[in-house]
């Protein structure tokens, strides 16, 4: 597994595995129009938390991949501090790759000046 920063080139694959996420536990056919809805905003909700946090100074975005196949995200907000956001493919949970990302977000809050039990 490599982790690496994130951009926006990432984007595309960002909404996949959100979208893979958000749908995983659920039935995808006969949702009600409210369900559908709202899975569709949780993962617009990710997407753009992912670009803004790309383009901000204030943020670390980190993403996981495995044989160059993307896998997972963390944003981490430097003022707050904060993990704003972390996302995994269903596919790769329990395989390490949350903790591999909160290491690399954590480890960049501290960069920033984070202290004591971040």
């Amino acid at each position: 597994m490599q982790i690496r920063k994130g951009n926006a080139n990432d984007l595309s694959d960002v909404r996949a595995v959100s979208d893979r996420a958000t749908t995983s536990y659920i039935a995808k056919e006969n949702l009600d129009d409210i369900t559908a809805t709202y899975l569709r905003n949780l993962t617009d909700a990710a997407v753009d938390a992912f670009a803004n946090g790309v383009e901000s100074a204030g943020h670390s975005v980190y993403v996981a991949t495995r044989d160059d196949v993307f896998v997972g995200y963390v944003i981490a907000a430097h003022d707050a501090p904060e993990i704003c956001w972390i996302l995994v493919d269903p596919n790769e949970q329990g395989s390490g790759v949350a903790k591999a990302l909160m290491i690399a977000a954590l480890d960049a809050l501290m960069e920033y000046g984070a202290r004591g039990n971040v």
